[in-house]
């Protein structure tokens, strides 16, 4: 896509926006429980962070919810402890929380709103209808123009070639990222594309034989430091075979698969890699 006509899509998201939430009635912001890192993210981007009384496991930004309780994660909630924090709103991803589990906290009483995305618009989207329900649209509304710029910017300076990536997540089995996942987005910023972006998942296991086949040119860890891929042995047999290995790049799971404004920090830095 033309550079000024990616540019006219994401100011028509951004004018679009307020009609999306307009509706959204104020929420009594006091007490939040966010069930999801990337939420409570951006709950304190938006300048809530001293509300938020309850994160899940695995959060870890910014630095003054390390001393937050955790309420849970992905795989249960600790019901009892979300009552005696006593919140009066929940945020929750569709994508990462069980149903069962939004729906018991309903039943108790809670205030949930469920958040779903797996895209950049959603990131532009979430920030437009928690800023309606906070009652702080105008920071949200600079956030979202401020993101919009740097995300327009990123694609018309990197859309004169096309790389091939895999995306390696876990190496035992090899594990990686498929379709409606928000880092698709963050490599076709880059001029590049997720080779197993048609693959009807949005995490699954690919073969050895699969890997091989797939033409990358550069292999993405995301995997911690201490899981290091194996797969650089693998290229390298088959590198005897003449085919020219990939070029190994390590990326920030944090800010390239959490849904805030820190993933374009995360996807710049990719970018980078990428054209080494």
């Amino acid at each position: 896509m033309p550079f000024r006509d990616f540019f006219t899509v994401i100011v028509a998201l951004i004018l679009w926006c307020p009609l999306i939430g307009s509706s959204a009635d104020a929420v009594d912001d006091s007490r939040l429980i966010t069930l999801s890192p990337h939420l409570a993210e951006l709950v304190s981007e938006l300048g809530l962070v001293d509300q938020v009384v309850g994160v899940s496991a695995g959060t870890n930004y910014p630095e003054s919810l390390n001393s937050v309780q955790v309420v849970g994660g992905a795989s249960s909630i600790d019901f009892e402890k979300v009552i005696s924090l006593e919140p009066t709103l929940i945020l929750a991803w569709k994508e990462g929380n069980k149903k069962a589990d939004i729906e018991k906290l309903r039943i108790l009483g809670m205030d949930v709103r469920v958040l779903s995305g797996t895209a950049f618009r959603d990131v532009l989207q979430h920030l437009q209808y928690l800023g309606a329900i906070f009652d702080v649209s105008e920071k949200s509304r600079r956030i979202i123009t401020s993101l919009s710029m740097k995300a327009a910017a990123l694609r018309s300076s990197n859309h004169s070639s096309k790389r091939n990536v895999f995306v390696s997540v876990w190496n035992q089995p090899i594990f990686t990222i498929g379709r409606s996942h928000l880092i698709n987005d963050g490599l076709s910023f880059c001029g590049a594309i997720n080779v197993a972006a048609e693959y009807p998942f949005i995490s699954g296991v690919f073969s050895p034989e699969q890997v091989l086949l797939s033409d990358a040119d550069f292999v993405l860890e995301l995997g911690s430091p201490t899981r290091a891929s194996n797969l650089s042995e693998l290229f390298s047999r088959a590198e005897a075979f003449g085919n020219l290995p990939p070029v190994f790049v390590r990326g920030d799971p944090d800010l390239l698969t959490r849904g805030t404004p820190r993933f374009l920090d995360g996807v710049t830095e990719l970018c980078q890699a990428l054209t080494r």
